[in-house]
């Protein structure tokens, strides 16, 4: 019998791939990157159909309405109907009766009465809540009833649209996000919810449900913006967090990806067991295609889970076909590794993200990323705008260096930005001395959009700020 690696033992190595130490390499410039291209990913999960034409109907409809000009009326009666909708599939099909579901319910209140005065966002709601329904009706059933636990809420968390919006989208991210994506996804929420924390005693009540879309906004990791937090949460503070957070971030990446591997290595044990007490003393390098068909079939279905690019580790072994064989070594090879540590393994093998590794060595401008990092209530100072000005000011005959470079954007941004206690002048003062907003856009701002092309959308902003400022 062919004998089965080393996996199959209970003593594999805590830490087969290195990933603390690849993880403490990793620079903060790459794991934002890292994280932004995953955000970026989500979403695009809705390749299976739900048994419900009206469901669908509804999903059509509100994305139709985007836009249009239908009175406040017909859309309350078609927000009640969408209802109906979702109430009697979650009936009929699932044996679920959610009476937040009801077109008498909070949720469908809630949003009809801002239809007179929010008719795009509400409309923007709708389509979004359907999709979210829809995503739950492909779930199975015995799980559905807890996802709908989660949405909608009940009315104390019904408050402004804005919030409500941000819910569904982390809840629909969490339903489509590809199991490659999880372990980064779960390590950023847990950094989320401990910022939240830090910083909601600076924001008004209801706002700090805004913060982590915000914060998401101001590291680069997504588009948009919501205006209400960052008014209340000092410069300082948000500065901290963009030098903190991928620290914080790769201490739990570390734990979610080493529980996943040895998750990994405990199912790859349980399979070779398996093998062992159900077809004993069988030649896996050679297995006849006809008395041993139980065994091909056995593992077909159970390794198909780990093929790639649907190449099956079982193959023919002879020319007439009469025999197969297991490819021991591509199954451990491919097997042994998860999704999410092989999608940090092809991002750190790109040219691109290499060339970033040893910028923190390369640069020559550390005296004045440190002293921003170490210091940040300098940015109110002559000095601030000084470090800005010197890490985005490229030198003749030397390398740029990215990290310096969104730094230094980033704290130009946050000078100018609406935070509590911020001093715009400083603002002015370096962009006037960066050679002004043309020459920012044109010579700075393409290193920037290369590595974190959210971060770019700040420039439009940029200059609304120096245009209020100078007004």
């Amino acid at each position: 019998m062919t004998k089965l690696s080393s996996l199959s033992s209970s003593s594999a190595s805590a830490d087969p791939y290195g990933l603390s130490a690849k993880l403490n390499k990793i620079t903060d410039l790459q794991i934002r990157i890292l994280l932004s291209e995953i955000f970026a990913a989500q979403g695009n999960s809705d390749a299976a159909e739900i048994p419900d034409d009206d469901l669908i109907r509804q999903r059509q409809y509100w994305a139709s309405q985007l836009g249009a000009n239908t009175s406040t009326q017909d859309l309350t009666g078609a927000v009640e109907s969408a209802m109906q909708v979702a109430y009697d599939y979650f009936k009929n099909h699932s044996g679920i009766e959610k009476s937040s579901l009801l077109p008498t319910g909070q949720f469908a209140a809630y949003v009809t009465s801002f239809l007179e005065r929010n008719k795009g966002e509400c409309c923007e709601i709708m389509r979004k809540f359907c999709d979210y329904l829809y995503q739950v009706g492909l779930r199975p059933q015995e799980r559905q009833a807890a996802l709908l636990q989660s949405f909608p809420p009940e009315a104390q968390y019904l408050n402004c649209l804005g919030g409500t919006s941000e819910r569904i989208d982390d809840l629909y991210a969490e339903l489509t996000s590809q199991e490659k994506h999880r372990p980064f996804l779960r390590a950023h929420d847990v950094v989320m919810r401990q910022v939240v924390d830090a910083l909601k005693k600076n924001v008004l009540s209801g706002n700090e449900v805004h913060i982590p879309r915000y914060l998401e906004y101001s590291l680069g990791l997504r588009a948009g913006m919501v205006i209400y937090p960052q008014s209340q949460i000092p410069l300082t503070a948000s500065f901290a967090i963009h030098l903190n957070y991928p620290s914080i971030l790769k201490k739990f990446l570390l734990k979610n990806l080493s529980e996943e591997l040895a998750e990994r290595q405990k199912d790859i044990r349980a399979i070779y067991q398996e093998i062992g007490e159900k077809f004993p003393g069988r030649d896996l390098q050679k297995m006849d295609v006809i008395n041993d068909a139980e065994l091909v079939k056995f593992l077909n279905n159970r390794l198909k889970r780990y093929e790639v690019d649907g190449g099956s580790f079982v193959e023919f072994a002879d020319d007439e076909c009469t025999t197969c064989r297991l490819d021991l070594s591509r199954f451990e090879k491919v097997a042994a590794i998860p999704p999410s540590i092989k999608l940090l393994n092809d991002f750190l093998a790109r040219e691109e993200i290499q060339n970033l590794t040893n910028e923190d060595a390369l640069s020559f401008k550390g005296k004045e990323f440190t002293e921003l990092a170490s210091d940040p209530k300098i940015f109110f100072s002559e000095r601030g705008w000084n470090c800005v000005v010197l890490l985005l000011t490229e030198e003749v005959g030397k390398p740029t260096i990215y990290r310096d470079s969104v730094v230094g954007f980033e704290a130009l941004w946050m000078m100018g930005e609406h935070f509590a206690g911020n001093a715009p002048t400083v603002f002015v003062a370096a962009v006037n001395e960066l050679g002004g907003l043309q020459k920012i856009r044109n010579k700075i701002l393409p290193n920037i959009a290369k590595l974190l092309p959210h971060q770019a959308g700040k420039m439009a902003r940029i200059e609304s700020l120096h245009g209020h400022y100078m007004a």
